[in-house]
């Protein structure tokens, strides 16, 4: 038995024993009984994968934090690092357009829906359907720009162009603990356009965003919704500004933990999430870049532990994510919060888990 997923729980303390995290305790979430508390056993390493918010969430709960956070709750601190204290969120702003006529090319015209078009894209030869609704215009200094069309065909009639600036933003805010309670959210400070960089980046690309609307062809009959032409940008922005939901840093690499993820001043907890980006990826969203740091995480759990003399010991491994947890077996290699792809334990000393020599560690930069 390699795997155990546990369901109904949420994860509301690691606890400490010096330098390590010895258990996880959790409670269930559909009663939300927070008395009512069973805990795993941690024997090698703990994994938190709770999202951005979630993660910074687990360890202020377990006393992991800034003291003046944990105190204003009544939380004792176990460990000072500045978990949440330095987040980023990324703003977005845009162009609302509307037009009346439509060119007669095919490409313009999303009524086109024939059996003949779907086998073409079934096939996988592309045609109309392969043209996202959502399609990134180009990408820029400031950010980059998401254009949305409204389709006709789908949309009841209604012509709209919604054209999007998503900043790359320079501010930064923080979270806090509301209370004790594993159930309440975080109290989360976005700081959205906090500097005057990001005030003057946004307006500059929201301007180049409203420039594209005013070069579409005449035929398009084009007119402005929102902001009307005799409207400020700069007045406009601050009360169309919204949250992206690119967010993280709430458990930065470098400062809360270190290159390979562990959270610093432990040895057995790392954290594999958004949270540990510090900064939101230049002109781009954060997925990408958390596909490759839980391929990174997989890669550093499997080089170490390959390469420690643990003949026959497959130990636990709990994992905690949000409502969910994990318990997987030494060799396995951790995905993300829904896919896990287990590799049974070798049990031979000096090999892997398909019996071969066992690698070295690999050199990595995160």
């Amino acid at each position: 038995k390699t795997l155990t997923v546990i369901q109904d729980a949420t994860v509301i303390k690691l606890v400490s024993t010096g330098k390590k995290i010895s258990r996880v305790e959790y409670v269930s979430t559909t009663s939300g009984n927070v008395t009512d508390v069973k805990s795993i056993s941690a024997k090698l390493e703990v994994i938190v994968s709770a999202g951005p918010y979630g993660s910074p969430h687990l360890l202020l709960l377990s006393g992991i934090g800034p003291k003046p956070v944990l105190e204003a709750v009544g939380i004792t601190q176990i460990a000072n690092l500045p978990v949440g204290s330095n987040t980023q969120a990324r703003p977005l702003a845009g162009i609302t357009s509307f037009y009346a006529g439509m060119p007669l090319d095919w490409s313009n015209d999303p009524s086109i829906k024939t059996p003949q078009a779907r086998e073409q894209f079934e096939k996988g030869n592309g045609g109309i359907y392969a043209v996202g609704i959502v399609q990134v215009g180009a990408t820029l200094k400031e950010g980059y720009i998401e254009a949305t069309f409204s389709l006709p065909a789908i949309a009841g009639g209604v012509n709209i162009l919604y054209t999007l600036c998503l900043l790359n933003p320079t501010s930064r805010g923080n979270m806090s603990l509301i209370n004790t309670s594993p159930f309440t959210p975080l109290s989360i400070f976005q700081n959205l356009l906090g500097t005057e960089e990001d005030r003057i980046n946004m307006e500059i690309c929201v301007q180049k965003v409203r420039a594209i609307h005013e070069a579409f062809p005449q035929n398009f009959l084009m007119s402005n919704i929102s902001p009307e032409p005799n409207v400020a940008l700069s007045d406009y922005i601050p009360y169309e500004a919204k949250f992206s939901h690119h967010f993280v840093g709430g458990c930065a690499v470098n400062n809360v933990v270190d290159s390979y993820l562990k959270l610093i001043g432990y040895e057995n907890v790392r954290v594999v999430d958004a949270s540990v980006l510090p900064s939101i990826p230049k002109s781009a969203g954060p997925m990408t870049s958390v596909y490759m740091l839980a391929e990174l995480a997989a890669e550093l759990i499997i080089n170490e532990y390959n390469n420690d003399d643990n003949d026959n010991d497959c130990s636990d491994i709990s994992v905690g994510s949000g409502s969910r947890k994990r318990k997987i077996k030494n060799n396995d290699k951790y995905k993300d919060d829904e896919h896990t792809t287990s590799q049974p334990c070798s049990g031979k000393k000096g090999a892997n888990s398909n019996g071969k020599k066992k690698r070295s560690p690999k050199s990595r930069n995160s």
